[in-house]
């Protein structure tokens, strides 16, 4: 059957999208992803939690070493909304308000924000920790738009980058992409050392897409399953 053309816009725009999720979870401390969004709990997890939706709200995350105790960084400039704990659920937990997106952090150890305060991208906010309804120590991060959880992966995503993607430089245009000859990439309009990771992850993206002409590509996370890590 004929294939469809290859959409080079809309990959440069993944390409930057998935620059600034990798960089943000990065500069959060994370090591890894230990469940994704929108997953269905198992019946066993039900049990012990009866309380919990039937699907994963938000994704979950390794911060630092293994335990708890390790600093938890908002990932977003914003405001706290609210402090509070939830035994049966999120334990512990922030919430920032970023524009029309709230931003919930969940199962600390400890909190050391209050409402009200402005917090800005790489703040500490808490110790991550496993209070509520958790298993082990991690951060569950979750993204809020108009009230509800954002359980789409990839508009969790979506949303994710355009909460963390740079300002354009003062005085320069908006950031940009030139793709040349031998999938030889330039970046313009963000700092050089994001516009290098730009270039790079637009040829791999390229060159997959290539490879697997005419097939869907996977997320460069967690690619729809239970567990993984992301580059």
């Amino acid at each position: 059957p004929p294939q469809a053309p290859l959409d080079v816009g809309a990959l440069e725009e993944k390409a930057k999208r998935d620059a600034y999720v990798n960089r943000t979870l990065r500069e959060m401390g994370a090591t890894g992803i230990t469940l994704g969004v929108g997953v269905r709990y198992s019946p066993q997890i039900r049990a012990r939690y009866p309380k919990l939706p039937p699907t994963h709200q938000g994704l979950d995350l390794r911060i630092g070493r293994p335990g708890a105790g390790d600093p938890v960084r908002s990932p977003v400039a914003g405001e706290v909304a609210r402090v509070g704990y939830d035994p049966e659920g999120y334990g512990r937990y922030v919430v920032l308000r970023s524009g029309e997106y709230e931003v919930l952090m969940a199962h600390l150890q400890e909190v050391r924000v209050r409402p009200g305060q402005k917090v800005g991208s790489g703040e500490i906010v808490g110790l991550e920790g496993a209070t509520g309804a958790a298993k082990g120590a991690h951060l569950h991060l979750e993204l809020r738009q108009g009230g509800k959880a954002i359980t789409d992966q990839e508009a969790f995503w979506d949303a994710l980058a355009r909460l963390t993607a740079p300002a354009p430089r003062e005085g320069g245009g908006p950031a940009s992409i030139q793709i040349g000859g031998n999938l030889t990439v330039h970046v313009q309009g963000v700092p050089p050392e994001m516009g290098a990771r730009v270039a790079k992850r637009v040829e791999e993206v390229v060159g997959e897409e290539l490879g697997r002409w005419g097939k869907e590509a996977p997320s460069p996370y967690n690619e729809g399953q239970r567990r993984g890590g992301f580059r």
